[in-house]
């Protein structure tokens, strides 16, 4: 799955984190986006979720905002969408 950062220039730090985590595949893909696979037997759905919760851990005390890459993309002018005002980011699907 993808992923992004809202400033690119802590995508270095976004991508040591999840290399340090041992389940985890990661490539940076795009200037604000890495592709990260978890090893192990996740549906989809689940690999979301623990995504999701890393991304937390990660965004704590850093002052960014880190969000799945069709999230990030629908910024990017590549998807209609609304705006997530909990993250600042644009969500695909909303009015």
């Amino acid at each position: 799955m993808r992923i992004c950062v809202s400033d690119p220039a802590l995508l270095p730090d976004l991508l040591e984190f999840f290399g340090s985590q041992a389940h985890a595949v990661t490539r940076w893909v795009a200037p604000r986006e890495l592709e990260v696979s978890l090893l192990g037997s996740f549906s989809s759905r689940a690999m979301r979720a623990e995504l999701y919760l890393l991304m937390r851990a990660w965004e704590n005390g850093r002052g960014a905002v880190v969000d799945f890459g069709d999230v990030c993309r629908s910024v990017a002018g590549e998807a209609p969408g609304g705006v997530d005002l909990a993250h600042g980011f644009p969500v695909a699907g909303q009015p």
